[in-house]
């Protein structure tokens, strides 16, 4: 009898003591979580990146899927469109083409205040940038 009451008494302590080894996560929502303004801060090829110090690289996520991207220094704007779920995706019109499509795969950082794309598929001098949040 002693035995089944140890036994008993290991299983409630281990059923209820240790309720899950999972890391509690919480679910963003990347519609969301992309809109506002991102400042470029670092680009490279993850790991090895290089910040930018003083950066006038901006990207505005707005949305009805537009994407601003301007530079404060040369006042150059221009727009795009992107759409956002496992992937983010960015869609570069071309004149007498079809548009280009960038794919990222993303992570959201420290909260939602950075964010890291790296591209997918097709090659490039840098493939990670890393953005951070300014509103």
């Amino acid at each position: 009898m002693k035995p089944n009451i140890l036994l008993n008494l290991f299983l409630f302590v281990t059923l209820f003591a240790f309720p899950g080894c999972q890391k509690n996560e919480i679910d963003i929502d990347p519609e969301e979580a992309i809109l506002g303004t991102w400042l470029k801060i670092e680009i490279g090829n993850w790991p090895n990146m290089d910040s930018i110090p003083e950066s006038t690289l901006y990207r505005e996520y707005l949305p009805d899927s537009i994407l601003k991207e301007y530079n404060t220094e040369s006042g150059k704007v221009v727009y795009t469109k992107y759409s956002i779920d496992s992937i983010l995706y960015e869609y570069m019109s071309i004149p007498n083409g079809p548009p280009l499509i960038f794919k990222y795969k993303y992570q959201f950082l420290e909260s939602s205040n950075k964010l890291r794309l790296d591209l997918l598929e097709d090659p490039a001098i840098f493939s990670t940038l890393i953005f951070k949040r300014i509103n």
